[in-house]
């Protein structure tokens, strides 16, 4: 009988210590499989509450100088500066990505020299400057409803000047920024170049985009002085990208809910008016009453 009865507790013993492991087994089974799993079900985040890209700078040639390695800086006369459009609660938050950012960069491009031979000035809104303008005869930019284009061996720019909505493009041999100051929101960009730039006073070019990002073809704001950055004047650059329309859905909603509030304000005054009206009666017919009676 003891026999059986060790028989039947180490049997026992057995089949309980083989659940526990295998309660075990399968517990570090589930948790391996849910470290398998984990992110596997959650929904991908995806940053969507921001505005627009910036427009791109990119700034090359005299402008922008070593910083004594292998780096590009801007030239301390010239200052960039990006925004990010606002997002549907008018937030400005998110960065600007690689496509969008500051771009410096060596002149690369073709010396403008040829337009020193050039015999023709352009004057947008500077005061007449005989010696500066000597030998040289005034002509005309090509101006259309979108935009504004020319070349000459001087170009000047004073004062406030609208960007137009597509694009504006100069060459000069000489480009002279006098207290100029440009704003708008041209689709397609805006360039400058020249082999001089001469900077007087407070200069500022500022653009905000208007299109939505997918609509957008590559464009950018650039400044080129192939050789030469003169003057005792700065010039501020700024882009700002695109701000989120909020839902047409959503402002009919809230004109509708606004239009329902007078109307319903209108009977309730005209009521109110009216209760007056016939308070103010009953208070005549009972005063006259009154006197009626006093008179008896």
């Amino acid at each position: 009988m003891k026999l059986v009865k060790t028989a039947t507790f180490i049997i026992g013993m057995a089949v309980a210590m083989n659940i526990v492991a295998c309660a075990q087994q399968s517990k570090e089974e589930v948790s391996k499989i849910a470290k398998k799993m984990e992110g596997k079900d959650k929904p991908e985040v995806v940053n969507d509450d921001v505005g627009g890209q910036p427009m791109q700078i990119k700034v090359s040639g005299a402008a922008v100088k070593s910083d004594g390695g292998q780096m590009l800086i801007l030239d301390s006369r010239i200052t960039a500066t990006q925004t990010m459009g606002a997002n549907e609660k008018g937030e400005q938050n998110g960065m600007v990505d690689a496509k969008h950012k500051i771009a410096l960069e060596r002149w690369s491009g073709d010396k403008l020299e040829t337009l020193a031979s050039d015999t023709t000035f352009i004057n947008l809104g500077c005061p007449a400057d005989a010696e500066l303008t000597k030998g040289l005869t005034e002509a005309q930019p090509e101006k259309g409803e979108n935009v504004i284009q020319g070349q000459a061996k001087l170009i000047m720019i004073c004062g406030a000047q609208r960007i137009p909505s597509e694009f504006m493009l100069f060459k000069a041999q000489h480009l002279l920024l006098n207290s100029a100051a440009l704003k708008g929101s041209p689709a397609s960009g805006l360039s400058f170049s020249a082999e001089t730039v001469t900077l007087i006073g407070a200069n500022s070019i500022e653009v905000k985009d208007y299109m939505p990002e997918d609509e957008k073809s590559e464009r950018r704001l650039e400044i080129n002085a192939a050789s030469k950055l003169e003057g005792q004047g700065t010039l501020s650059i700024k882009t700002e990208g695109a701000d989120d329309d909020v839902s047409s859905d959503e402002e009919t909603a809230e004109q509708t809910i606004l239009e329902s509030q007078d109307l319903d304000e209108a009977p309730g005054a005209d009521s109110k008016s009216d209760t007056k009206s016939e308070t103010k009666s009953e208070a005549e017919a009972n005063q006259a009453s009154s006197v009626q009676a006093s008179h008896k």
